[in-house]
């Protein structure tokens, strides 16, 4: 069965598509469908317009940086961490999912979140009854600082957040995005009970 929980979407140009391809044949049976650049919109807000630097973490870049990083085949998160989760396990609420990444050296990475379901208007529904949370050592990252797609995954529309991440820190740095379902939620092929679901990457930095 497929989920909507998408964590390996690839957003935008064929760089992307083409390194995310096997671990969303894992998640959907097809790679998705590259969105042209300038079809994605962005979400434009004052946290938009420069990058933050997060105290003791890395800098979270602009949108404008993140379409940049993903034509430049920035990878992404998931695919360096030790961790893999089955469809199952991601369609559990109340779960906490965990990645570590261990990096040799400071290298820009693609944090992603996105949501599909069976028709654009579900996605829309979806997400209306759902809040994202992201923070880096517990410090909020304001959502206007993530670029956003509206893409196919399959025959699945999806809406995803993507930021850019980099001058990481020596040492870990904790990212955590948490999904809240404030009431049930159906994509159109699952249930989602009220409730939560965080995945936290722990990131190493010699």
């Amino acid at each position: 069965m497929q989920h909507s929980r998408l964590i390996l979407l690839p957003l935008l140009g064929l760089a992307l598509a083409t390194l995310a391809c096997n671990a969303l044949a894992s998640r959907f049976g097809e790679a998705p469908s590259p969105a042209a650049p300038d079809s994605a919109p962005t979400l434009s807000s004052p946290a938009g317009q420069t990058p933050v630097k997060i105290e003791g973490g890395p800098t979270v870049g602009t949108p404008r940086e993140t379409r940049v990083a993903i034509s430049e085949n920035t990878p992404i998160l998931e695919q360096l961490a030790r961790e893999e989760y089955d469809q199952e396990a991601l369609a559990v609420v109340g779960r906490t999912f965990t990645y570590t990444v261990a990096l040799t050296q400071t290298v820009p990475l693609l944090w992603v979140f996105g949501w599909c379901a069976t028709s654009p208007e579900l996605v829309e529904q979806n997400l209306e009854d759902m809040t994202l949370e992201f923070s880096v050592n517990g410090m909020p990252v304001d959502l206007g600082q993530f670029h956003v797609v509206e893409g196919q995954s399959g025959e699945l529309p999806c809406h995803t957040y993507v930021a850019v991440l980099y001058d990481w820190p020596s040492g870990e740095t904790q990212l955590e995005a948490k999904v809240t379902f404030d009431a049930l939620v159906n994509d159109g092929l699952s249930d989602y009970p009220p409730g939560s679901q965080s995945f936290i990457y722990h990131v190493t930095v010699p």
